[in-house]
């Protein structure tokens, strides 16, 4: 249920974006940084333990030319389909 939730308010809040900027066109992959976090390091991360993936991508819309897009992803195991834990978004002036 946490994966659907989340997921959910992702899309919502892309959504929100797109009527802003307009239409999803390209991106390039600026920088991606990947971390293994072990069941007993788990404590210690904040989103849980598993594959954390940070990507940081210029991405190009229809209306307003680029901007960057920062997502944290995290997978359960090397198998399972990333979630989005967190992500940020800044236009370029």
């Amino acid at each position: 249920m946490w994966r659907e939730s989340k997921n959910k308010l992702v899309t919502d809040n892309f959504e929100q974006v797109t009527r802003e900027f307009g239409d999803f066109k390209s991106y390039n992959v600026l920088r991606v940084k990947t971390t293994t976090i072990s069941p007993q390091d788990h404590p210690a991360a904040i989103m849980g333990s598993g594959i954390h993936t940070e990507l940081v991508c210029k991405a190009r819309f229809s209306k307003k030319h680029d901007a960057h897009v920062g997502l944290h992803l995290i997978k359960e195991t090397e198998g399972s389909q990333y979630i989005v834990a967190a992500w940020n978004f800044q236009a370029e002036p």
